[in-house]
């Protein structure tokens, strides 16, 4: 079966050190470190999409921003997503004014008063979650030609599982890499371990954004043809575990 995982092992360089207690406390001991990374191919995305419309008032900006997402999420549907991975994410109406242009009205004493018009702007934000990654290009198109007017983020992760069995993986090389360098250590002074007096860990994964190829999307949804598929290139989610072991010395 072929593995997705690739590994890279990236070992911190901590000294290991002999710690001698005072008397009538815990004995001689001798601890070290290691870290692994791994760097996983993920098995699902996120696209983040949303719909902002401005009106003069605020039903309005409802109403043109709900019938905007209503043909987005169809849109999405026709590309095979199920409903239940499309979420919402934030909603919001805001009341903003046109500061690039103001208004001069004239009062009774004939002076110049700027003032600045007021509208009102709502923003759908959703998530489609999709674990086809030939879909996230055409899942981005279809949501913008029938109308979402952002695209926020596309963020490549990893299902639960496939967490967890990443970081139980780096967990277990790490805890070898800091058990291989005590004994290392202990050998070289010549002295014996004795048992292990304590372990602790620290496990923490990365998720970088992918590349993917930005276009004008406000100009390709006005093209008479369908524009070329959105491209998109699934970036890898690193997996870092550290292990500090300690032994007493016999």
């Amino acid at each position: 079966m072929k593995k997705l995982i690739t590994i890279l092992m990236v070992l911190l360089l901590t000294a290991c050190t002999i710690k001698i207690a005072p008397p009538g406390q815990e004995g001689e001991r001798i601890s070290s470190s290691a870290t692994v990374q791994l760097n996983i191919e993920p098995d699902q995305a996120e696209v983040y999409l949303a719909v902002e419309t401005n009106a003069t008032t605020a039903q309005e900006a409802q109403q043109k921003n709900a019938e905007i997402m209503d043909k987005a999420v169809k849109a999405i549907l026709a590309q095979g997503i199920i409903k239940e991975k499309i979420e919402t994410m934030d909603y919001s109406l805001q009341e903003q004014y046109d500061y690039n242009n103001p208004v001069y009205e004239i009062d009774a004493y004939g002076g110049k008063n700027q003032k600045y018009n007021k509208y009102f702007r709502v923003t759908n934000r959703i998530k489609i979650t999709v674990e086809d990654f030939e879909k996230v290009g055409k899942i981005i198109d279809a949501g913008v030609m029938a109308g979402a007017n952002r695209v926020d983020n596309i963020q490549f992760s990893l299902t639960n599982q496939k967490k967890l069995d990443a970081k139980k993986q780096a967990l277990r090389q790490a805890g070898k890499e800091a058990k291989d360098k005590v004994e290392a250590l202990a050998d070289s002074v010549g002295t014996k371990l004795g048992k292990l007096a304590s372990v602790n860990e620290n496990s923490y994964d990365n998720y970088p954004r992918p590349y993917y190829n930005y276009r004008d999307f406000a100009v390709a949804a006005k093209m008479e043809s369908a524009p070329a598929e959105t491209p998109v290139e699934p970036a890898k989610v690193g997996i870092t575990a550290t292990v500090t072991v300690s032994y007493e010395i016999d």
